[in-house]
């Protein structure tokens, strides 16, 4: 299985989220996302206005943290996700959050 690499530095915002996958891939999540940077992390799903899904709904979960070093097996969004973001914790002066995740076979 290949792996994806992305890098948002920091502080982050919503502004400078960087695009894990849209439509179809991004109602899904994304398998095995690990924080291999040096700040926290969030991966949220976006509506189709480019909001912030909030709360979750059913399986999904409205974002999920990750700590440098943190890995789950899976993220599934919250229902009604368009688009799935990540970037740094704005809290997060310097570094770099590196999210790393399985690399959909399509």
């Amino acid at each position: 299985m290949d792996r994806t690499q992305l890098i948002s530095n920091c502080p982050g915002s919503l502004a400078a989220a960087i695009v894990i996958a849209v439509g179809d891939a991004a109602m899904w999540g994304v398998s095995n996302p690990a924080n291999i940077g040096t700040c926290p992390l969030s991966i949220a799903g976006l509506d189709t206005n480019g909001n912030l899904i909030a709360g979750g709904g059913g399986n999904g979960q409205a974002n999920l943290v990750l700590n440098p070093g943190d890995s789950v097996p899976w993220y599934t969004p919250p229902a009604g996700t368009v688009q799935l973001v990540f970037t740094c914790f704005s809290n997060c002066s310097s570094g770099q959050a590196i999210l790393e995740f399985d690399t959909p076979n399509c």
